[in-house]
């Protein structure tokens, strides 16, 4: 009876242990997609205001944050995917996510290319569109 005793708090002890460590992955990956997310924000962010400049001077020094936010957003999909996994609100709001930052980031890199080949006042009139800036409010309810 001491020994059955002896196994079956082995055997609970090893249950705990192993729920706690299930749940402690997950909370650290709801902090890192977190974290992964707000840097996916600032990113855009960091983009939109170089484009302001780029498009209002023509100075291609202001492309490097626009160049980095392409770069870092399309190789962050992970972040995307991680939360698509959690459960169905987070599903849909990933894909949400998703989608917006692909769409911000197309807008930005077509009025930028716009003025690259000589078109500021269609770089101008899609910037000056709002469609990006309300994206970015849809983006900043959801991340």
């Amino acid at each position: 009876m001491l020994i059955a005793s002896a196994f079956v708090l082995a055997a609970v002890g090893e249950l705990a242990y192993q729920r706690s460590i299930s749940t402690l992955s997950y909370g650290i990956g709801l902090t890192e997609a977190r974290i992964s997310s707000a840097q996916i924000l600032q990113w855009l962010t960091d983009a939109e205001n170089a484009r302001h400049g780029y498009l209002l001077t023509d100075n291609a020094s202001y492309l490097e944050p626009i160049n980095l936010a392409e770069r870092e957003l399309r190789s962050n999909k992970k972040v995307f995917d991680f939360m698509a996994d959690i459960g169905s609100t987070f599903a849909l709001h990933a894909r949400q996510m998703y989608d917006l930052t692909m769409e911000t980031l197309s807008e930005l890199l077509h009025s930028t290319a716009l003025v690259s080949v000589g078109d500021r006042p269609g770089g101008l009139a899609l910037m000056s569109s709002g469609a990006g800036k309300q994206k970015n409010g849809n983006m900043t309810y959801l991340f």
